[in-house]
């Protein structure tokens, strides 16, 4: 009994064999796969290959005895090198080190997203408070306008403003032409029930611009050569 290693372009394969004579010739019967590893045999690699390949020998019990296994485990690590205690304890470290960089990651994205929603929410403030002002004062001037509608039905004589214009209307709105259109669209949009679907596409296609610019900004600062 012993072990073939076949190598691959990237990884070296190996099996348990068996031979015997049968009728004048030699015969290599196929016990086992015992699994495989990258050819850069890094040290995470040969931890996870020696740690399964005892759980393969111990489901060989009943057909590999103590010596084969020791000649077995031999061979293998003339080619694989067994991990160390230290090897182990080294892998164990750079695990532990990974996981916690993950979640120093994670947590530190998340406080900048939390971050970043805070200050939306400030601008959204902002916003609100110069639109509640030119909300006060329209509707200051529409109490005039109605005041005016009753005045004229009393048969009184009442100045008439000149229609409002759509450079009136920016101008007191505070909103850009391209502004005002938008707002309408939303309007009409809200009108045939389709706000919650606008929110939704505009969550969706913030989270994907966003997730653009990390790729972009990952390959420049960390990907360059």
């Amino acid at each position: 009994m012993f072990v073939r290693f076949r190598q691959t372009p990237h990884r070296l394969q190996l099996s348990l064999v068996e031979t015997r004579r049968e009728a004048g010739h030699v015969r290599h019967d196929h016990i086992a796969t015992l699994g495989s590893i990258p050819l850069t045999m890094a040290l995470t690699d040969r931890l996870a290959f020696w740690t399964k390949l005892h759980q393969r020998l111990d489901a060989l019990s009943n057909r590999v005895d103590a010596t084969q296994r020791g000649v077995i485990l031999g061979a293998i690590h003339a080619r694989i090198p067994m991990p160390t205690s230290d090897d182990q304890q080294a892998v164990q470290l750079e695990l532990t080190q990974a996981d916690a960089k993950f979640w120093e990651v994670l947590a530190e994205g998340q406080a900048d997203d939390i971050e970043a929603h805070k200050d939306l929410v400030a601008a959204a403030q902002r916003d609100l408070g110069a639109r509640e002002r030119a909300a006060a004062e329209i509707a200051a001037k529409a109490e005039a306008a109605r005041d005016r509608v009753a005045r004229t039905e009393r048969g009184e004589a009442v100045a008439v403003p000149p229609p409002l214009t759509r450079k009136d209307m920016l101008r007191i709105t505070g909103m850009t032409a391209a502004e005002m259109r938008h707002c309408v669209r939303v309007h009409e949009i809200d009108k045939h029930g389709g706000l919650q679907l606008l929110l939704d596409e505009q969550h969706r296609r913030h989270r994907q611009a966003e997730k653009a610019v990390v790729r972009k900004l990952h390959r420049m600062l960390v990907d360059r050569p």
